[in-house]
């Protein structure tokens, strides 16, 4: 190391310790220098490491009590550089799980449930789960901390949860699409969090908001696509099943070629089917306006008609997608029921 490297690096520790002294107290910064020192000496002594580890969690703790989060934080991330993920110290364990259990508490309190992006990359929940997960490595109780964890999943996914079915029928009802997006998008992250979430009412709360986002052509995406109402057709007698859809390019320049065999139609039990190509014949049976390869440009929309010889009308639907050439998707979901209610 250069002489102006060692500079900086003095330079860099001195700052990072005195502004740690400023939420430590001077008897505990000479506990703790005592302890770094014995320490130095002898590294492999689990004892003296836990009681410097003890000290600095245990002044987080007052400081989380006075609400200094951000002086707890990073006491907390000072000690966890003496941690060994190979020791198991019940003691440590249960200080390190109570000031997780803290954060995500105030985490929690603190919780905005109409705006799952911002929670999603919350500093302070995303602190309080990697303690928890540090006291599981401390301990031999694993499976107890990690059923902590899962409750504090759960509590956060219930709360989106309730936010969504306390708004969304006002939402149908004012036909905001949008907000609804966010409450399926709200959805989808509870799943994320509690992949056991099963609430009674989820799968049909989560059913309605698709049937209706099927008509909405959410043109926030580059490429975007809905069905058009009152236009999906059903031939009993020639199990065609016909939709018109209206395909948006959403970019700000440039172009590409939409086409009918960028599209697949897949049912619930994973089948897929993919339009018919047959136009002449297709038109003289009464489908008109066929959606055909054509260009469109950026800011531009289409509307055309895809065709599908599906085997019933029983079936049940999962999405429609649509991949370009270039591997750029969009999809709608469908809602659990059969096409022809929609």
């Amino acid at each position: 190391m250069n002489y102006k490297s060692l500079i900086v690096l003095l330079l860099s520790l001195l700052y990072f310790s005195c502004d740690l002294n400023k939420s430590i107290s001077k008897k505990e910064t000479n506990q703790i220098a005592n302890l770094k020192e014995k320490l130095a000496a002898d590294y492999d002594n689990q004892k003296i490491r836990n009681k410097l580890i003890n000290a600095y969690l245990q002044r987080a703790k007052t400081l989380l009590q006075e609400n200094k989060i951000k002086e707890a934080l990073k006491i907390i991330d000072k000690s966890l550089i003496y941690t060994k993920a190979s020791e198991t110290n019940t003691e440590i364990s249960n200080i390190l799980l109570n000031i997780g259990k803290d954060i995500l508490t105030q985490s929690l309190s603190e919780l905005k449930s109409e705006n799952y992006l911002q929670f999603r990359y919350n500093e302070k929940f995303q602190k309080g789960i990697m303690l928890l997960d540090k006291a599981r490595e401390y301990t031999d109780s694993k499976a107890q901390i990690t059923k902590i964890m899962d409750n504090y999943y759960h509590s956060i996914a219930l709360k989106f949860f309730e936010n969504v079915k306390q708004n969304y029928q006002q939402d149908i009802v004012e036909l905001n699409y949008p907000k609804l997006q966010k409450d399926l998008n709200n959805l989808n992250y509870i799943k994320k969090l509690d992949p056991k979430f099963n609430h009674q009412d989820f799968f049909k709360i989560k059913n309605d908001l698709v049937g209706k986002l099927l008509f909405y052509n959410d043109k926030t995406q580059l490429y975007s696509f809905k069905l058009n109402e009152n236009k999906i057709l059903w031939n009993r007698s020639t199990t065609l099943l016909g939709i018109q859809i209206t395909f948006s390019n959403n970019e700000k320049s440039g172009y590409r070629a939409i086409s009918p065999t960028q599209f697949t139609l897949f049912d619930n039990q994973g089948n897929s089917y993919r339009p018919l190509e047959t136009y002449q014949v297709l038109e003289k049976s009464g489908y008109k306006g066929l959606l055909k390869r054509r260009r469109l440009d950026a800011g531009s929309t289409l509307k055309g008609l895809l065709v599908f010889q599906i085997p019933n009308s029983n079936l049940k639907f999962s999405k429609l997608k649509w991949v370009s050439s270039k591997n750029e998707i969009a999809e709608k979901l469908f809602p659990n029921k059969s096409i022809r209610k929609l």
